[in-house]
């Protein structure tokens, strides 16, 4: 799921950054069961990959939170959490 997770990522930051080059990488990342909620015999927690995912392009960097699902289809990467210029 990580490449999933870099590319929903790098995507996101491209968009954001107003910067088709800008690349991405993962800084960190945890497999995370939560609750489903369900009746007790459907009570089986599904697991999720969490990434934070660092992206830098044009002189600007922005950091990541990407969500992917076990089993799922791919990863969606959420709101920015801080951009900054990069002295680079």
């Amino acid at each position: 799921m990580q490449p999933q997770a870099i590319e929903a990522a790098q995507k996101r930051g491209a968009f954001d950054l107003n910067c088709p080059a800008a690349t991405a990488q993962v800084l960190s990342k945890e497999m995370v069961q939560t609750n489903s909620g369900g009746p007790m015999m459907w009570n089986i927690p599904p697991q999720r990959a969490e990434y934070t995912v660092g992206v830098e392009g044009c002189g600007k960097r922005a950091t990541y939170y990407a969500i992917c699902a076990v089993g799922g289809t791919g990863c969606v990467a959420t709101g920015t959490q801080n951009t900054i210029q990069s002295n680079n």
